[in-house]
């Protein structure tokens, strides 16, 4: 039986009506089973390893019970790798069983990668493609007639943008870019 259950969200969602819905939820069937429940933000939780030992702190208060259970909810269009996934596997590893968990939430932020986990499922997708910035620039120049293609130069131009400074000055010139 679980006897603690955190909800874990983000500042930019908590106030949003799913957030507030399940929040009341949870703490209403918290209370009728007498298991302890606490809400927090993302940013409320400070990660630690101190002497070897995971740990967290929450409002600079060294947190000693630990939830046997982690309701999570993130906005996937802004989940944070570096922080927002890192919190949620410092919980895992300290043994937490997550709601949502940060390989599953990953696979929400990344189109292809969803369409990866459901083709390894056996649902039936359409013919989707995947690129990479550069290797883009190359099938554009190996394919003459993409070349010609307005939308796909358009398109190609804002995915490689970051990297175009990058690139020799006569790849762009083949590609009909500059």
């Amino acid at each position: 039986m679980c006897s603690r259950v955190w909800f874990v969200t983000d500042r930019r969602i908590h106030q949003e009506y799913p957030q507030v819905q399940i929040l009341r939820a949870l703490k209403q069937r918290c209370s009728e089973e007498d298991v302890e429940f606490r809400s927090l933000l993302m940013d409320q939780i400070v990660l630690t390893i101190s002497e070897g030992q995971l740990g967290l702190r929450v409002e600079q208060e060294v947190v000693t019970s630990y939830p046997q259970v982690a309701v999570v909810r993130v906005p996937t269009p802004w989940v944070q790798s570096d922080s927002d996934i890192t919190v949620l596997r410092h919980l895992e590893k300290m043994g937490c069983r997550l709601v949502n968990r940060p390989q599953a939430i990953l696979n929400c932020v990344n189109k292809f990668w969803t369409f990866q986990e459901l083709a390894g499922h056996g649902v039936p997708l359409p013919d989707t493609f995947s690129y990479g910035e550069i290797l883009s620039l190359v099938i554009l120049f190996l394919i003459p007639e993409l070349r010609k293609s307005s939308v796909l130069r358009a398109v190609l131009m804002n995915l490689v943008y970051p990297c175009i400074a990058y690139m020799p000055i006569m790849l762009l010139n083949a590609l009909e870019l500059v």
